[in-house]
């Protein structure tokens, strides 16, 4: 059943069983900060914790909802605060975003935040009865924190799902018992990950910790790390034992082009802090990387899959130092000119 988050509902069944979700007025200027949507938001928000970034983590998004925060149809005035958000973020996610938010109807609203996907999977989502906001890419941490900005004072805990992940009854069971348990600012949550369809343990790829459910108000992202991301947590952290199943990488066309993309946010990032590159980089740390994933963690207990894998893991290792050492060279040229 395809439902929206309804802004006055009174528990997760209510919410499975809501109204799909329709396009609403977005705010008036594409570079319109989370901080004023949050602001519209106000007669179903709370007192917002001092604690985290300030919320102009959100610039330039662009939040798709009525007035309070809800769809229109399904707005009630605020009558009480909600407790647990799920917030996937997206980029060209037709052909996983509708099955990922069937699984987290049990949240109390299904956030979709978009990178302006040139594809329908803005439409999919609001159809599928999410609130969608719109935020140009920058990097991974900075997304995770323009949401935690826009839920702040609507909710109290935060799960950040991948829209290429799932979340099992199992694990549904034991998120909603974590976020009654007192004093945690988030829990880790291991991944099963299946790559070209494989199940895949070895290499680093079991149990694949992700911290993503954040008490608000209590997490941050470290925004200096533009993949990987390191959350910065005001409190203790748990750990849970049912995993997301992750269904990443089905092509091995689409693992090159997400390791190319990462390999330029880490290059920049290096950059950025003024690392240069020395020429055993290009060849050690290559190595290192195989050495690391194949022994290390075991990828030779996957065979030829994980031989292939640790392989691939090495190329981009080579890549990063490569486009690290392109991004210099650029720099001097500009300054001749």
């Amino acid at each position: 059943m395809r439902a929206g988050g309804a802004c006055g509902a009174s528990g997760r069944a209510k919410h499975r069983a809501g109204a799909p979700g329709k396009r609403a007025s977005s705010v008036d200027k594409p570079a319109a900060s989370l901080s004023q949507a949050s602001s519209a938001m106000e007669s179903c928000a709370g007192p917002a914790d001092d604690w985290g970034r300030d919320e102009a983590a959100g610039a330039n998004a662009r939040p798709r909802s009525g007035p309070c925060g809800c769809l229109p149809d399904n707005c009630d005035g605020g009558a009480e605060t909600m407790k647990l958000f799920a917030v996937i973020l997206t980029y060209n996610e037709r052909e996983n975003i509708t099955a990922c938010i069937e699984t987290v109807r049990f949240a109390d609203r299904i956030i979709v935040l978009d990178s302006y996907s040139q594809d329908d999977t803005a439409v999919l989502a609001l159809e599928a009865g999410a609130e969608l906001i719109e935020r140009p890419f920058d990097n991974y941490a900075s997304q995770r924190n323009a949401a935690l900005a826009a839920v702040r004072g609507r909710a109290d805990w935060v799960l950040f799902v991948d829209a290429d992940e799932r979340v099992t009854p199992a694990l549904e069971d034991e998120i909603l018992r974590a976020i009654e348990q007192p004093g945690y600012a988030g829990w880790r949550i291991p991944r099963l990950n299946y790559i070209f369809g494989r199940l895949t343990r070895g290499a680093g790829w079991y149990p694949d910790y992700q911290t993503r459910l954040l008490r608000v108000g209590r997490a941050r992202y470290d925004e200096t790390r533009a993949v990987h991301e390191l959350v910065v947590l005001d409190g203790q952290e748990g750990t849970l034992t049912k995993p997301f199943l992750h269904y990443n990488y089905k092509t091995v066309a689409q693992f090159h082009a997400k390791q190319e993309r990462y390999a330029r946010l880490e290059a920049q990032t290096m950059f950025e802090k003024g690392i240069v590159p020395k020429p055993r980089n290009f060849v050690l740390q290559p190595l290192r990387q195989f050495w690391w994933r194949f022994i290390t963690l075991g990828g030779i207990r996957e065979g030829f899959h994980g031989l292939r894998l640790c392989t691939y893991l090495a190329w981009y290792e080579y890549r990063k130092y490569v486009m690290l050492r392109a991004l210099w060279q650029q720099q001097v040229s500009d300054r001749v000119r």
